[in-house]
């Protein structure tokens, strides 16, 4: 009986090793405000971690990324086509998103005129977009600024 035991709880230890080795999105594990958002982002659409992200594509960790370099990091990855229209409003954005064809997955950012971005994800799914920002761990529609400028690029279509 003590023999089953231990084999049962080795069994166990090795499970939780491989679920825990390929989680699928590294980044919702991550604190809030931790490393920036463009690794975050991204490491969830390649199923990587944000310091893997910044490995694979040759970028630091931590300085905030302007929109060349996040573009470079989605190439590198393998991520999206490289484009990423501009808008002057965020319902200019979601009227894209949901005129385009399918669903799809983007990298949603927005600049003020003077100061530093944020990006998070974004997704169409038939006539619903749904947002995730997984540097701060939650659901929130991007800002409705008139002041800023919107960028987003398309990942993939789901």
């Amino acid at each position: 009986m003590h023999y089953l035991i231990q084999l049962l709880l080795r069994f166990l230890l090795v499970v939780l090793l491989i679920v825990g080795t390929v989680s699928n999105a590294p980044s919702a594990n991550a604190q809030p405000q931790d490393a920036d958002c463009a690794l975050h982002t991204i490491g969830y659409y390649a199923g990587l971690s944000p310091s893997e992200v910044a490995d694979r594509t040759g970028v630091m960790e931590g300085p905030a990324h302007d929109e060349d370099t996040i573009t470079g990091m989605l190439t590198r990855l393998h991520l999206g086509n490289g484009v990423h229209p501009h808008f002057r409003s965020r319902q200019e954005v979601y009227n894209y998103m949901l005129g385009q064809n399918g669903n799809a997955a983007y990298v949603l950012g927005w600049v003020p005129q003077n100061g530093v971005g944020h990006v998070i994800n974004a997704r169409r799914y038939n006539s619903n977009l749904t947002f995730m920002d997984c540097q701060n761990l939650n659901n929130n529609q991007p800002p409705d600024d008139p002041s800023y400028t919107y960028v987003l690029w398309f990942v993939r279509h789901e």
